[in-house]
């Protein structure tokens, strides 16, 4: 399902968001009944993509490639968060004869999402993961790595 304006018209057409397209969708729908419902970030990406009204209603403006970075960022924290529910079991601290930290698996490496160091400071919206609707990157890290990686966590997604 691709998002669209109330013209019928695709919202964001040129971006390609894969398997997590569905984030989009729903932010989208969110943005359609309310658009005070949604983080900044996604009403000034849903304001500003073709067929939308012309800018946010409270007056924050951004430009295009502002917008679409902040979507696809939030994709990508998205597929992390759900990368940390699958495999955070990896980096559990469950050896008690280690003798360091432990190395973070490649599946759960900002890299492998596209983040950086760079993007630790920034805040991304998460969708109400941790009880918030954004955070910065770095804080999504900590709450995922106290969640799932440490002496107790927790795996559910298997079952």
């Amino acid at each position: 399902m691709a998002s669209r304006s109330r013209t019928g018209q695709p919202v964001i057409s040129e971006l390609q968001f894969g398997p997590n397209a569905w984030v989009v969708d729903e932010q989208h729908e969110r943005y359609l009944r309310d658009p005070d419902s949604v983080d900044l970030d996604w009403r000034n990406l849903f304001s500003s993509a073709p067929g939308a009204a012309e800018g946010a209603r409270d007056g924050a403006t951004t430009t295009g490639d502002e917008a679409e970075q902040a979507a696809v960022k939030a994709v990508r924290v998205a597929a992390l968060i759900h990368a940390y529910r699958v495999r955070g079991h990896l980096m559990a601290d469950i050896d008690p004869l280690a003798d360091g930290d432990q190395a973070t698996p490649p599946e759960l490496d900002i890299a492998a999402f596209k983040l950086g160091p760079e993007d630790l400071p920034r805040t991304v919206v998460v969708d109400d993961f941790a009880g918030r609707e954004s955070m910065r990157l770095d804080e999504v890290l900590r709450a995922l790595r106290e969640a799932y990686c440490g002496t107790i966590g927790i795996q559910y997604m298997h079952i």
